[in-house]
């Protein structure tokens, strides 16, 4: 079967099954890119645990869309200097969510002066917000059952 695709939908990848059809018209209706991964592999828990370079990048997108040098630059400070993203890792983790489909490029820009043509805009994705929620809920429940353990020691 030849590959079609229907505003950036892969549709033998869509046809294959019900639920795979369902999570398609899902990104369709949403304006988002299809993740480049198998659609079987959406569910949100199979991304966590978070490390924590990625965890920052979503929570400074869910907040506001960034460019690479904004994400570096709100990370260290959001971490107290902890995590510091270099150019190399910080594109890899970018490369990866977006192939992941947790965050998506946006081409939405500022219109500020200081705004660069070459700079990437980018955006937490619905399925990012999710995953991102899902690790925040892991890691409260995480620090609950440690102060449980202080309480008994």
């Amino acid at each position: 079967m030849e590959r079609q695709e229907v505003d950036g939908l892969d549709l033998q990848r869509c046809l294959t099954s019900r639920y795979e059809l369902y999570i398609c018209l899902l990104y369709l209706a949403s304006g988002e890119d299809m993740p480049k991964t198998g659609v079987q592999d959406l569910p949100r828990d199979r991304f966590l645990p978070l490390k924590p370079p990625v965890f920052m990048i979503l929570i400074v997108l869910a907040e506001q869309d960034a460019h690479g040098y904004e994400l570096a630059r709100q990370i260290r400070e959001r971490s107290e200097g902890k995590i510091r993203l270099e150019t190399g890792p910080l594109y890899r983790h970018l490369k990866r969510l977006l192939a992941d489909g947790l965050i998506v490029e946006t081409h939405a820009r500022p219109t500020t002066e200081r705004d660069d043509e070459r700079r990437r805009y980018y955006r937490v994705s619905r399925l990012g917000r999710s995953v991102l929620a899902a690790e925040t809920q892991r890691l409260v429940r995480l620090i609950d059952r440690v102060q449980q353990l202080e309480g008994q020691s």
